[in-house]
């Protein structure tokens, strides 16, 4: 048995590190999605976005024209300003939901008239989600115009492949007259509350609907949302523009980027004399609202927190710039079998060399996993997940010193104490012949000598 004692030490640690890997071990599986923001953050492009720009009513635009919220004719016209400079898409970030106060005043028609040449506009709206999917099959008025296509023949992807909507809360009757763009907004951080991923799709009384970013994305390569198309746990079509990958639950993953990356301009300037409006053409432009300490913020990979604006703005930067990142999944034979080959491979080798050798040698493989996982991040947009087998090369590590231990070399111990019997030279073997038997003649005629005179 202690033959094989290093072959077992090895395979019993990828057995270990195996069974982690299945079981989803926590505290692993938490470094892997730290390693995961680190490298994401790391390898994210810097600069000024191009094809985005932000107008923020913030402090200043507040001192200007009245603290938020505004009222939907003056909300018209900022509208209005930035479509003065042709703007691909603009995002509403805030809700314009039904006013009586708005309605009387005829703000609410005033924001309606300016919406009906402004073909661009993606007004935002609610959703509460439900458990199950309705049983019903309904498509809201307001929302056909926004139905997107799923690549199968039903239509229709599995219950838990996208978010279920049980109502939605859309904006102001009249602001839907002329059917603008509407697309959801969810944000759905993960159970360590940061922020990586966001939601493309939900789906509501059996119909598939988009959400602002994807609706501005389409919008800013000039695709129609009925050639939308998503393929259930796999990817979204957008026309022959672009594939975007998607989770099992239709969710996209961010690709933050350390500072603001988006060209901010305060409402103020906008609806000042003088704004060059050519700084907004063929720009994906977000209108937002700086809520005096009531906007709602997220933690991101990055470590900081963003207003939901920004995490909108993300997302569409990703899509339009073909900044993607795709975290490998669904290749867990592939891992597990890398693991065990990996296993093979060290046990073979490593009881070999000197202990030296073998911290030199799993020191370079770990060294070459971590470039590798970089090269594949920042060339490819692939998120290897590859924490488990470097914690195997860890504990290869750790176990390297018990192959000089007294329990794997008890093999060596065991034969060193049975000697093998000393290999006589041809020489010694015909010295002893000559010697041993002429002395022992010469011994018996001496003492049959004796008897035969004794017996004269």
């Amino acid at each position: 048995m202690a033959k094989y004692s290093s072959y077992a030490l090895y395979l019993l640690i990828s057995i270990l590190v195996a069974i982690l890997y299945v079981n989803d071990f926590g505290p692993v599986s938490s470094l892997q999605r730290s390693l995961d923001d680190i490298l994401v953050t790391a390898s994210a492009p810097e600069g000024k976005r191009p094809n985005i720009a932000l107008i923020m009513i913030d402090g200043k635009a507040q001192d200007a024209h009245g603290n938020w919220p505004w009222n939907y004719d003056l909300i018209a016209d900022l509208a209005a300003a930035a479509a003065s400079g042709e703007p691909k898409a603009i995002i509403f970030d805030f809700d314009l939901p039904e006013d009586a106060a708005q309605n009387s005043k005829g703000h609410t028609d005033v924001l309606a008239g300016q919406l009906s040449w402004i073909k661009s506009a993606v007004l935002p709206y609610d959703i509460a989600l439900s458990q199950y999917r309705s049983k019903r099959t309904s498509n809201p008025k307001d929302l056909f115009h926004n139905t997107l296509g799923v690549s199968n023949p039903l239509g229709i992807m599995s219950e838990d492949a996208s978010l279920q909507a049980g109502k939605v809360f859309l904006p102001a009757k009249k602001l839907l007259i002329h059917k603008p763009h509407l697309g959801f907004a969810y944000y759905t951080p993960d159970d360590d509350r940061i922020l990586r991923r966001h939601p493309l799709v939900m789906n509501h009384k059996g119909y598939y609907y988009p959400s602002q970013s994807l609706l501005g994305a389409s919008l800013f390569l000039n695709v129609p949302t009925d050639q939308i198309v998503v393929t259930e746990q796999r990817e979204i079509k957008i026309g022959k523009k672009r594939k975007i990958p998607i989770d099992g639950v239709s969710q996209f993953y961010i690709r933050f980027s350390k500072d603001n990356p988006f060209t901010t301009y305060s409402a103020a300037q906008v609806l000042a004399e003088g704004f060059d409006f050519g700084k907004l053409k063929n720009k994906v432009v977000f209108l937002g609202a700086d809520r005096l300490g009531q906007t709602e913020t997220f933690v991101t990979p990055t470590g900081e927190e963003i207003p939901a604006l920004w995490v909108k703005a993300s997302v569409v930067d990703n899509i339009i710039n073909k900044n993607i990142v795709t975290p490998a999944s669904g290749l867990a034979l592939l891992d597990l079998l890398i693991m065990f080959v990996l296993g093979g491979i060290c046990a073979f080798v490593l009881p070999r060399v000197t202990i030296l050798f073998r911290f030199s040698i799993l020191a370079g493989a770990l060294f070459v996993l971590a470039n590798l996982n970089y090269f594949l991040v920042s060339s490819f947009g692939i998120i290897p997940q590859t924490l488990f087998v470097g914690l195997e090369l860890i504990l290869f590590m750790l176990a390297s010193p018990l192959l000089d231990s007294e329990l794997i070399k008890g093999e060596a111990k065991s034969a060193a104490l049975i000697k093998a019997p000393k290999v006589k030279s041809t020489e010694e073997q015909a010295k002893e012949m000559d010697e041993a038997p002429v002395r022992e003649l010469a011994d018996f005629a001496s003492d049959s000598t004796n008897l035969q005179t004794k017996a004269l």
